[in-house]
């Protein structure tokens, strides 16, 4: 870099970026990375008293080599099949209220029989290509008596990174702009969440019984909602604070960050609901 700088009289930009990534990908060896698919973990296990079911509340993750974005999901879902474990209930006390206790917790669904194909099933449908919505709804489809009444999506990133990455322009000149390279990033993620409004009964087949479905939510007055196939989506963004003063000082801070909760990282504290 030394040298070029001396015959060229310029700055080695390209050379910078280079050295950047491999100084990434060394970084990576040290330490673990985020894998490209985890199995999913039942966090809750329980009773819904108004449905008469079982529900597992479930989350998993994936990294969408595509995309280069890792993704956690999870879920909240009714098991209407006989083979559905039910949690056992306990009353507290001789006058105690009655409560539901979770008999299973850890890896795969409390449901034995179904755990296997449900995990075959998130393997190959957590691509950042398919929507909440596709998901949802080719799961209700492909499992007649699981019923996914939530599914929420954390997209982790993207990761901006000054003379590294390429986002959005005003952002890398904001970021090329900042000396500090401890400071000169931003890092992105975004919340999309799927319920679901009613079940309803639909025909499986021409002579076959009835199965209840599910009719999902769409936030028609949000555009990204709509075309993202959500009920809802949040963005949010970690900002260090020298990086959110540039944009500031530019008068730019407002278009690039308009449609993000912004917190602001300053030494060791962070600035919410900026």
């Amino acid at each position: 870099m030394v040298e070029h700088m001396l015959k060229n009289k310029k700055f080695p930009h390209a050379l910078q970026k280079t050295m950047g990534e491999r100084l990434y990908y060394q970084a990576l060896k040290k330490a673990p990375t985020f894998k490209s698919h985890t199995i999913c973990k039942t966090i809750r296990h329980s009773y819904n008293p108004r449905s008469k079911r079982p529900f597992y509340v479930v989350h998993w993750a994936c990294y969408d080599g595509s995309s280069n974005l890792p993704m956690i999901y999870m879920a909240v879902i009714e098991d209407s099949s006989f083979e559905a474990p039910r949690p056992v209930e306990r009353k507290s006390g001789p006058w105690g209220k009655t409560r539901v206790e979770e008999d299973y917790l850890g890896p795969g669904l409390p449901n034995r029989k179904l755990a296997v194909d449900f995990e075959k099933f998130i393997s190959a449908n957590s691509q950042y290509s398919l929507n909440l919505t596709t998901i949802a709804t080719a799961m209700d489809r492909d499992f007649p008596t699981l019923h996914p009444k939530q599914l929420r999506r954390f997209i982790l990133g993207p990761l901006s990174i000054g003379g590294l990455t390429e986002n959005d322009k005003r952002l890398d000149d904001v970021l090329a702009s900042v000396k500090d390279i401890e400071n000169n990033w931003v890092l992105t993620w975004t919340l999309q969440e799927l319920y679901s409004k009613e079940e309803v009964a639909a025909k499986n087949g021409i002579w076959g019984a009835s199965v209840p479905k599910e009719v999902y939510y769409i936030n028609t007055e949000d555009p990204d909602a709509v075309q993202q196939g959500v009920s809802a989506t949040a963005r949010h963004a970690l900002i260090p604070h020298e990086v959110y003063q540039k944009a500031y000082a530019n008068a730019g801070a407002d278009k690039i960050f308009s449609d993000y909760q912004c917190y602001i990282a300053s030494g060791e504290h962070i600035l919410r609901h900026v």
